[in-house]
């Protein structure tokens, strides 16, 4: 986040009901996840917003996609789970979202990667050497240099 702000992006990590310090929520669907999602993508009023999702947090942030999905501008899943039971996004989404697609080349559904670059047309993978679904923590250099110049793709799009 440090290096995002040097750079002058604005950036906000969210701990997700069930994740983290928060607490899970009683009830819990693909809905609700969506909405949660789009409530503070829309709250935070920023301008050319990207998603990043690592991980499980991707039960949230798939089920966005389908519903709000062009709020964003740009989406970066890290070692994101259950892709394939995801049929894409919905509406314009798969067209006017551009995708970072990231993880570790010890990452044992490494695969899932190459399927969720199917199903937006203006993709980039990053596949981050010696590490597994953290990459950000394995070799934060790294990622923050890919996840910046993704950032700079997203901020150089005419509108």
């Amino acid at each position: 986040m440090h290096s995002l702000a040097e750079k002058g992006y604005s950036s906000v990590a969210v701990d997700l009901p069930g994740f983290g310090e928060t607490k899970s929520l009683p009830y819990n669907d693909n809905n609700l996840r969506a909405l949660l999602v789009s409530t503070l993508v829309t709250s935070l009023g920023t301008n050319r917003t990207i998603l990043v999702s690592q991980s499980s947090a991707s039960k949230y942030t798939i089920p966005f996609l389908d519903r709000y999905g062009t709020q964003v501008w740009g989406y970066v899943g890290i070692a994101p789970l259950k892709i394939r039971d995801w049929g894409g996004p919905w509406e314009d989404t798969h067209i006017k979202v551009r995708l970072l697609a990231m993880t570790g080349d010890k990452d044992p559904e490494i695969a899932d990667i190459d399927y969720l670059m199917k199903l937006f047309r203006h993709t980039t993978k990053v596949i981050i050497p010696d590490a597994k679904k953290t990459p950000h923590l394995e070799n934060p250099a790294l990622f923050k240099a890919r996840l910046l110049s993704f950032a700079e793709l997203i901020n150089s799009i005419k509108a």
